[in-house]
């Protein structure tokens, strides 16, 4: 995790249902977009929050279409690490003030 793990918002754990990932919201939006903003918004109200911590991921390398989708919403890859129990994961990060 860039900086330790205090100077980031983690997101542990997302995932679409392939049925839902190319629908889109009431107001228009992805699925996925909707989820981000959700979970983002709820992360930054906590009270170990700060409004410049940037947003940190990982992806599982064989997901080619989640990691275009982050880096459509504005992530960036770090690095790619292997996790013996999970196989190779890509590491992204999102500055706060990132492309919404």
């Amino acid at each position: 995790m860039p900086d330790g793990p205090d100077e980031v918002i983690a997101l542990e754990w997302i995932g679409i249902a392939l049925a839902y990932q190319h629908k889109r919201t009431n107001d228009n939006k992805s699925i996925a977009r909707s989820i981000l903003e959700t979970v983002e918004a709820r992360a930054r109200e906590n009270e170990r929050s700060a409004p410049e911590m940037p947003l940190y991921l990982e992806v599982d390398a064989r997901n080619h279409h989640a990691t275009q989708v982050y880096a459509h919403l504005g992530f960036e890859l770090i690095d790619s690490v292997d996790v013996l129990t999970r196989g190779r994961y890509r590491r992204m990060v999102r500055s706060a003030v990132g492309p919404r």
